[in-house]
């Protein structure tokens, strides 16, 4: 008997691969079989004879050292084939179609036929008892038949006419000539003798035909009827045993392997080619390299080594998870020179909606290993370049960053049903929204609010006549996790754990718990805030702009109607005056009128710096309007800079200020910088805006990624800055790797071939020439002066370059003396001659000068002022710097004036040539500057000068004239972060000048609303830019530990302004406010409501059954909800049936 399943030997070798070369030559095949010759993979080929009369279709045509069939064999078969007559009918015609179909399939089930044969040859060799030939090449055949039906879709009864009985014997023949053939064919009349069984040895088939059998190859029965029935009859038994074939396959094991059918006969046999490749880069060399080089060594101690300020959080070893770990392991975490290392995820369908599932386990074990391997015993015996010795290196993991989904395969809970959320879990029940068929977090924030809140006994603003009263949720430590899942039971089905979607969400044991230190970790895994930001934004947008991605449907305004108490929103059933239900106008949603205008405002003022955002007007269409193909940071903008702007005006006052909350709450967790203050009162802050959310949008609205809002500040305070623990860095790798792809059919190697040139060339190209462009010093963005050139003087610290031509400029005696007079007082250099000069001609002992006094003796003491006196002890003083001595002199009249400038990390450009130019698609004119007041002074670059004190071209100082806003026109809001300045109004002093170095960038937003009862016309919103700059390289007192309190530090929000932890913003003391402040507390009534009538038939059909009552009392989803998401789309045919568990640890 055939053993089924087991590789066969000529599978890798011999006949197959001969059979396979000679599959490749398909073309050549086709030109045989148009001379009439049959061309086989194994058996050399034998000529087919036509002759006029009596035509030979040999089927098998033997080896050679088969040998001749005596004369007297019986013939298997005894029709004639007569010609065709010159009466005959023609094969052209209306049938001639179909007849070539058909054709086309006797053809393949007669290389099936052949197939099989050579199979059976083959395997017969092999076999240790004898198999009947004759019903080992029926099967086969029939399965091949079978194929070559279902790929074609023919129908079964008009087949089986032209296919029945390939078998030897007893079965008509069929092969490529038939077709060609069938024009001097003719129908006969079978005999009543059937054809024997050739003779031979038992089980062989014989190869060779007898003399007889080449006058016939084709017979059909007279009987149409009775032939279809009997065929139909046989066809029927053996689909049914093939079905019982594959049922039986099915229930083997499943195969790691390739299997193909390269025979034809149905049976798979295995090759060596795995289904799936597992690239893994080792981690532990790649670690060891990061040591081999000095300045590389030297950072990878900063975490332990580096600058630490107590209240501030400026990297990921600054949170609370890092430091607690390295107080439970401080021989080994706490080295200076261990390495924590965190894993990212970034997922893509090269081959369709395939996803690992649970054998993300299998994935992960080479990584696993080598993580134990780092932290057990002595760790890693490295070589450290920075201290020329050898150490041992400990690693240990971190945390993880994913997008929700990918977590739920990495910390093993579904992050789908009514427990989505990983860290509350089982605390936070999400219920069912019957018409909206998903589960919503709507109502459940209030019980992470205080005990005696306002919010937890209103029983009209949320669900109706709910009372929260029950505690906090307090999160599951990884001890108690631990435990948990040790207490899971498997399945009886082997399909997952007891109790699943009943009692828990546990989908697997994740293989990172075999870490002997993953239970005292305190953030194993992260919550993205790209993502989260992203599908917030997305649905706000959505909502607001009523896409069809809208949360205010007809199904949500139904849910809502049945859990809230919001009847001014309640879906309106027809009546007298009106035939049709209505969708009254939600106070959220901006009318068409107001879209039109908000999509006009986008175009017209929506410009950013360069390199702040993407071009929005390359997806804007103002006639449909909507926006296309909006990324994350293009959300990310939106939420954080651009919607508090664009709604203004349009939707309430209250509502406005709870989203304008919510962008500044993202502003402020996405910092570069954190202050815990300021962090830890997000987190208490974050239950309530959460509430104000959900008292503005239907339940519908809310997801799993709203109740992410919850813990995001909480999730800063433990790993530190989001700037290490979102995915913008890790995801734009892997999109740098996927476009190094070079062979598309194999995706996952080429990006395993890209990794490597990439580690190549980072750790080979840090010995190169520091002249050499590499990814190590790259060419910058923006211009910048040489340090090495650029004079030792505090003017000069962070010059930049020019970015555009320069026309030259002469200035007056007036102007000249207030560009000199602001270059002596900034410079540090200065500062203790003006001293001395204030000194000399202030002749009040008993108290110091006023501002207003010291300037006047600046400009007038002495007659002439410090600046002609400077000039003249710049001459006589010998011990003076020359590079002072040069700007004591004073600069030329002539200056160079640019309409371009980079600087700081900014590329500023003049407002006249920002405005002028055609088709701009960036302003940069926007500066601020911080002044002795310590104001933040606003404005717009009108000029930009190089100072010609005699230094070498390019490096001279640079300033820039700008236009100030009256600082007294300023209204600030520090509780969320709005900052606006009147548009016409102007700086009345002479101080218009600020150094090139002293600038930062902002960019001015108009509000869209213009009507004129709002009184935002003439207002913009000030939005400060981060920095483009390279980080310097550290120094020694980046590693030099300082005591916070020793010296005052600058920090460095996003936005790039120093100073402050709240964006960049003034604080309370600072603010300037003039009488029309309240005109910021304006009373936000909507536009005229717009009713929207329903004209959907299924959107009808859904009222109505929703009016009479139907389906108003399910409660829960459909059964299986859960289960159906996890366990829908297998990997392959070998997906788990089962929690996948190793035999030593159980996880």
């Amino acid at each position: 008997m055939l053993r089924h399943g087991r590789p066969r030997r000529d599978s890798i070798g011999g006949r197959e691969n001969a059979r396979e070369s000679s599959s490749s030559q398909h073309g050549s095949r086709a030109r045989e079989k148009a001379m009439g010759a049959r061309s086989r993979p194994s058996l050399p080929p034998r000529p087919l004879a036509i002759k006029d009369g009596s035509s030979l279709a040999e089927l098998t045509p033997a080896p050679p050292s088969s040998p001749p069939l005596p004369s007297s064999a019986p013939s298997p078969c005894r029709a004639p084939c007569r010609p065709r007559g010159p009466n005959s009918p023609s094969p052209a015609g209306p049938g001639s179609a179909k007849k070539e179909e058909d054709a086309e399939l006797v053809e393949a089930a007669a290389d099936g036929w052949h197939e099989a044969a050579d199979s059976w040859y083959e395997a017969t060799e092999e076999e240790e008892e004898p198999v009947d030939a004759e019903d080992y090449l029926h099967d086969l055949a029939m399965a091949k038949i079978n194929v070559a039906i279902e790929e074609r879709r023919v129908d079964l009864t008009r087949v089986t006419k032209e296919h029945e009985a390939t078998g030897p014997g007893r079965r008509r023949l069929a092969t490529s000539s038939a077709r060609r053939t069938s024009s001097s064919l003719c129908k006969q009349p079978a005999t009543s003798s059937s054809c024997p069984r050739p003779s031979g040895a038992p089980g062989r088939l014989l190869h060779r035909r007898s003399a007889a059998a080449k006058s016939a190859c084709v017979m059909v029965m007279p009987q149409e009827a009775e032939r279809e029935r009997v065929q139909a009859a046989r066809m029927e038994r053996r689909r049914a045993a093939v079905e019982e074939r594959r049922k039986r396959v099915a229930a083997e094991p499943p195969s790691w392997y390739f299997e193909v059918d390269r025979n034809g006969d149905g049976q798979k046999r295995q090759t060596t080619v795995a289904k799936n490749i597992l690239r893994y880069l080792p981690v532990l060399p790649r670690i060891q390299r990061l040591f081999m080089t000095e300045d590389t060594a030297q950072q990878m101690r900063w975490a332990v080594e580096g600058n630490r300020y107590t209240d501030k959080m400026i990297h990921p070893s600054d949170g609370t998870a890092w430091k607690n770990f390295v107080k439970k392991f401080p021989l080994k975490a706490g080295d200076p020179r261990s390495v924590a290392v965190a894993i990212s995820t970034d997922g893509f369908n090269p081959y369709g909606p395939k996803y690992p599932g649970k054998n993300m386990n299998v994935y992960l074990e080479p990584l696993v290993d080598d993580l134990v391997r780092g932290w057990e015993g002595r760790g890693i015996r490295t070589y450290d370049a920075s201290k020329k010795e050898y150490f041992d290196m400990y690693v240990w993991y971190h945390t993880s960053l994913h997008d929700l989904p990918a977590r739920a395969l990495f910390c093993g809970w579904c992050t789908h049903g009514k427990w989505p959320c990983p860290q509350c879990r089982q605390a936070v029940t999400f219920f069912w929204l019957n018409k909206g068929g998903k589960y919503s977090c709507f109502d459940e924030a209030r019980q992470f609010l205080e005990r005696r809140h306002a919010y937890r006994s209103d029983v009209k603003s949320f669900k109706k006549g709910r009372v929260v009263r029950g505690p906090k949720p307090i999160p599951k430590t990884g001890t108690e996790i631990k435990a948990e899942l040790d207490a899971l039971q498997p399945s009886p089905d082997g399909n997952g754990f007891l109790g699943y979607g009943e009692t828990h969400q546990w989908t697997h044991k994740p293989c990172l718990w075999k870490l002997p230190y993953f239970e005292f970790l305190e953030l194993p895994h992260n919550i993205d805030v790209m993502h989260t930001e992203k599908n917030i934004s997305e649905a706000i947008w959505s909502t607001i702009v009523d896409t069809e991605k809208t949360k205010d449907n007809i199904k949500a305004r139904i849910d809502q109607e049945r859990w809230c108490d919001r009847p001014e929103l309640n879906m309106q059933p027809p009546n007298g005056a009106k035939k049709t239900w209505t969708k009254p106008h939600a106070p959220f949603c901006l009318t068409k009128a107001q879209k039109r205008e908000v999509f006009q405002w986008m175009k017209d003022s929506l410009f950013f710096p360069d390199g702040f955002a993407a071009n929005w007007m390359r997806g804007l269409n103002i006639e449909t309007l909507r926006v296309q193909g909006l990324k994350s940071h293009d959300y990310h903008i939106w939420l954080e800079r651009i919607m508090s702007v664009m709604i203004r005006g349009y939707v309430p006052e209250k509502t406005w200020r709870v989203l304008a909350r919510l962008s500044f709450f993202f502003r402020q967790i996405c910092a570069r910088e954190l202050d815990t203050k300021v962090i830890e009162k997000l987190d208490e802050e974050a239950p309530v805006l959460l509430c104000d959310l959900e008292k503005i949008f239907p339940p519908g609205f809310f997801n799993p990624m709203q109740h992410m809002i919850l813990h995001l500040a909480e999730e800063c305070l433990k790993g530190g800055p989001n700037w290490g623990r979102w995915q913008f860095g890790p995801e734009r790798e892997t999109q740098k790797l996927r476009q190094m792809t070079g062979n598309k059919c194999k995706i996952e190697a080429s990006i395993a071939e890209a990794v490597l040139n990439v580690e190549v060339a980072n750790f080979t190209t840090k010995h190169y020439d520091p002249n050499i462009p590499t990814k190590h010093n790259p060419v910058l963005r923006y211009n910048a002066a040489n340090n090495e050139e650029v004079p030792k003087l505090s003017i000069f610290v962070g010059l930049g370059g020019k970015s555009s031509g320069s026309k030259p400029y002469r200035t007056d005696l007036h102007e000249r003396t207030l560009i000199h007079s602001y270059v002596l007082n900034t410079m540090v250099e200065v500062k203790p001659y003006i001293e001395k000069f204030k000194a000399i001609h202030w002749k009040n002992t008993h108290r110091e000068p006023t501002p207003e006094e010291s300037k006047q003796i600046f400009d007038k003491g002495g007659g002439f002022g410090f600046s002609s006196w400077f000039c003249n002890l710049a001459r006589t003083d010998k011990e003076m710097k020359s590079e002072l001595r040069k700007i004591a002199r004073g600069f030329d009249h002539s200056l160079e004036a640019f309409n371009s400038y980079d600087v700081n990390g900014y590329r500023f450009q003049t407002h006249q040539y920002t405005t002028s130019r055609p088709n701009a698609k960036t302003i940069n004119s926007g500066v601020v500057c911080q002044g002795d007041d310590g104001l933040h002074y606003y404005g717009r670059v009108e000029g930009i000068y190089e100072l010609n004190y005699g230094f070498q071209k390019g490096l001279n100082p640079v300033v820039f004239k700008c236009h100030w806003f009256d600082p007294r026109r300023v209204r600030r809001d520090p509780e969320i972060g709005l900052v606006e300045v009147e548009r016409n109004s102007v700086y009345k002093g002479e101080d218009v000048y600020i150094l090139a170095t002293q600038a930062f960038q902002v960019f001015y937003l108009p509000y869209a609303c213009r009507n004129p009862t709002k009184r935002l016309h003439g207002w913009d919103v000030v939005m400060t830019v981060p920095s483009r700059n390279r980080p310097p390289p550290p120094n020694k007192d980046d590693y030099r530990r300082v005591d916070p309190s020793a010296r005052s530090v600058e920090f460095y929000q996003e936005e790039g302004l120093p100073g402050h932890f709240t964006i960049g913003l003034p604080t309370i003391d600072d603010m300037v406010v003039d009488d029309e402040q309240e005109d910021a507390g304006m009373d936000g009534d909507n536009a005229e409501d717009e009713a929207e009538d329903v004209c959907a038939p299924e959107d009808l059909s859904l009222l109505e059954a929703f009016k009479a009552g139907i389906d108003l009392d399910a409660d829960g989803p459909p059964p299986g909800f859960i289960d159906d998401y996890w366990f829908a789309e297998p990997d392959d045919d070998e997906e788990t049936r089962g929690p996948i568990t190793d035999g030593d640890t159980g996880y």
